[in-house]
Formats: structure tokens, C-alpha cells, sequence
């Protein structure tokens, strides 16, 4: 699985990174927590990855790509 976030979030998932002990109540980034949660999802599925790419102009086309696929589907 790869998520694209905007380069705005970046800064906020890196802080609660290095901050997070493994305690639920640390959790404040919500793309760190997913992170987390996908991680908890991996034990169980273990042939699947998670990657997150930071980068507002890959966040930008896969919009367009989404908005394209909308129209296709009306």
C-alpha cells in the first residue's frame, strides 16, 4: 500500500515518530497512526508493505487520477 501525503504533513508524522513509545494517547499525527495501524494489520497479512511518499505534486495527480476515474464511472 502507498499513501501520498502533502509535503505539509511531513513535519507533524516525523515529530510523532520520534516521540511515540507505543502508547495509543501519544498518537497525534493521524498519518502516523495510520501507520501504526497498518503495522498491527501486517502481523496478521504479512505480504503486504506500507509506504508513505510526501510530496504535494504526486498528492495533486492522484486527485486528477481519481477525478478522471469518477467521471469514467458515471
Amino acid at each position: 500500500m502507498v499513501e501520498v501525503k502533502s509535503n505539509r504533513e511531513k513535519e507533524g508524522y516525523e515529530k510523532n515518530k520520534e516521540q511515540y513509545k507505543g502508547k495509543a494517547e501519544q498518537l497525534f499525527s493521524e498519518v502516523f497512526a495510520k501507520e501504526i495501524g497498518f503495522k498491527e494489520f501486517q502481523q496478521a497479512n504479512k505480504n503486504f508493505e506500507y509506504r508513505i511518499i510526501f510530496d504535494a505534486s504526486l498528492q495533486k495527480r492522484q486527485q486528477e487520477l481519481l477525478q478522471g476515474i469518477e467521471k469514467f464511472e458515471k
